[in-house]
C-alpha cells in the first residue's frame, strides 16, 4: 500500500462517501493493518480479516477468514 501520511483511510472513505452520496448505513469495510482502524467509523458494517492485530479486532464489529466470507454472506 502507498498511503500519503497526511491523511488516513478513514478520511479519504468519508470524502469518497461524501462526493458519492454514500451514507454510513450502506457502507461496508474490511481490514486486517492498524491503518484501517479510522475507516471502521465511518461504516455501519466493519470486518477485521481473522490474521487482523488484536486492536483491530476490537474495533471491528465481526472477525472473518476471508473477504469471500462476507461477500457469499457466510458470516
Amino acid at each position: 500500500e502507498y498511503v500519503d501520511n497526511s491523511v488516513t483511510k478513514g478520511e479519504c472513505l468519508k470524502f469518497a462517501m461524501d462526493h458519492l452520496g454514500f451514507e454510513k448505513e450502506n457502507t461496508v469495510v474490511m481490514g486486517d493493518g492498524e491503518n484501517d482502524i479510522s475507516m471502521m467509523q465511518y461504516a455501519s458494517e466493519s470486518y477485521a480479516m481473522i490474521s487482523a492485530s488484536p486492536k483491530v479486532k476490537a474495533e471491528a464489529n465481526k472477525t472473518v477468514n476471508n473477504v469471500l466470507d462476507i461477500l457469499r454472506g457466510e458470516i
